[in-house]
Protein backbone atom coordinates (compact mmCIF):
# COMPACT_ATOMS: atom_id res chain seq x y z
CA UNK A 1 0.00 0.00 0.00
CA UNK A 2 1.73 3.07 -1.02
CA UNK A 3 1.07 6.53 1.32
CA UNK A 4 -1.27 9.29 -0.15
CA UNK A 5 0.63 12.25 -0.83
CA UNK A 6 1.27 15.08 1.90
CA UNK A 7 -1.22 18.17 2.22
CA UNK A 8 -0.95 21.25 4.47
CA UNK A 9 -0.88 21.55 7.56
CA UNK A 10 0.76 18.46 8.05
CA UNK A 11 1.27 17.11 11.50
CA UNK A 12 4.19 14.83 12.15
CA UNK A 13 4.68 11.80 14.35
CA UNK A 14 4.05 7.81 13.26
CA UNK A 15 4.80 6.87 17.09
CA UNK A 16 1.97 7.54 19.84
CA UNK A 17 0.70 6.38 23.71
CA UNK A 18 -1.59 7.88 25.86
CA UNK A 19 -5.38 7.24 27.42
CA UNK A 20 -8.27 6.02 25.14
CA UNK A 21 -10.85 9.23 25.31
CA UNK A 22 -13.01 6.78 22.74
CA UNK A 23 -13.46 3.55 20.80
CA UNK A 24 -15.18 2.44 17.74
CA UNK A 25 -18.50 0.50 18.06
CA UNK A 26 -16.66 -2.80 16.31
CA UNK A 27 -13.60 -2.47 19.16
CA UNK A 28 -13.62 -4.83 21.67
CA UNK A 29 -10.01 -4.99 22.60
CA UNK A 30 -9.93 -1.46 24.66
CA UNK A 31 -11.96 0.62 26.61
CA UNK A 32 -12.00 3.83 27.22
CA UNK A 33 -9.56 5.35 30.16
CA UNK A 34 -6.76 2.74 28.91
CA UNK A 35 -3.45 3.28 28.40
CA UNK A 36 -2.48 2.44 24.93
CA UNK A 37 0.36 2.72 22.83
CA UNK A 38 -0.12 3.17 18.58
CA UNK A 39 1.84 3.49 15.52
CA UNK A 40 0.84 4.40 11.91
CA UNK A 41 2.12 4.88 8.24
CA UNK A 42 2.18 8.40 6.89
CA UNK A 43 -1.32 9.26 6.63
CA UNK A 44 -2.26 12.25 4.03
CA UNK A 45 -3.01 14.90 6.59
CA UNK A 46 0.08 13.70 9.28
CA UNK A 47 0.08 11.40 12.57
CA UNK A 48 0.46 11.54 16.44
CA UNK A 49 1.77 15.18 17.34
CA UNK A 50 -1.54 16.42 18.20
CA UNK A 51 -3.44 16.31 21.43
CA UNK A 52 -6.17 13.64 20.05
CA UNK A 53 -5.40 10.79 17.19
CA UNK A 54 -7.16 8.47 15.56
CA UNK A 55 -6.18 4.91 15.01
CA UNK A 56 -7.03 1.79 13.86
CA UNK A 57 -7.09 -0.83 17.08
CA UNK A 58 -4.74 -3.47 15.10
CA UNK A 59 -2.11 -0.88 15.02
CA UNK A 60 -2.44 -0.43 18.92
CA UNK A 61 -1.75 -2.03 21.80
CA UNK A 62 -2.44 -1.53 25.86
CA UNK A 63 0.74 -0.38 27.87
CA UNK A 64 2.60 -2.55 29.94
CA UNK A 65 1.58 -1.29 33.67
CA UNK A 66 5.28 -0.83 34.98
CA UNK A 67 5.99 1.48 32.04
CA UNK A 68 5.76 5.50 31.95
CA UNK A 69 3.15 6.67 29.40
CA UNK A 70 5.99 8.59 27.55
CA UNK A 71 8.44 5.97 26.99
CA UNK A 72 5.31 3.86 25.56
CA UNK A 73 4.87 6.70 23.24
CA UNK A 74 8.85 5.70 21.21
CA UNK A 75 8.24 2.13 21.93
CA UNK A 76 6.34 0.85 18.62
CA UNK A 77 8.63 1.83 15.99
CA UNK A 78 11.50 1.42 18.08
CA UNK A 79 10.54 -2.54 18.65
CA UNK A 80 9.32 -3.47 15.21
CA UNK A 81 13.11 -1.43 14.28
CA UNK A 82 14.53 -3.82 16.45
CA UNK A 83 12.48 -6.83 15.52
CA UNK A 84 13.27 -6.63 11.80
CA UNK A 85 17.02 -6.53 12.39
CA UNK A 86 16.85 -9.65 14.62
CA UNK A 87 14.98 -11.05 11.59
CA UNK A 88 17.59 -10.40 9.20
CA UNK A 89 20.13 -11.69 11.29
CA UNK A 90 17.73 -14.71 11.92
CA UNK A 91 18.54 -14.65 14.91
CA UNK A 92 16.36 -17.53 17.02
CA UNK A 93 14.26 -17.28 20.31
CA UNK A 94 15.90 -19.10 22.95
CA UNK A 95 15.10 -20.02 26.38
CA UNK A 96 17.15 -17.42 28.84
CA UNK A 97 20.05 -18.82 30.31
CA UNK A 98 20.39 -19.84 33.86
CA UNK A 99 22.61 -19.67 36.51
CA UNK A 100 24.68 -22.68 37.57
CA UNK A 101 24.69 -23.12 41.46
CA UNK A 102 27.17 -25.79 41.44
CA UNK A 103 30.65 -24.58 43.00
CA UNK A 104 33.11 -24.89 39.79
CA UNK A 105 36.82 -26.70 40.15
CA UNK A 106 39.24 -24.82 41.09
Amino acid sequence: MAPSPSTFPYVLGWDSAGTEAAVGRNVTRFDVGERVYASTMPLPRGGFYAEYAVVEAEFAARVPDRLPTEQAGAMAWDALTALSGLERLRVAARAPATQETEPSAA
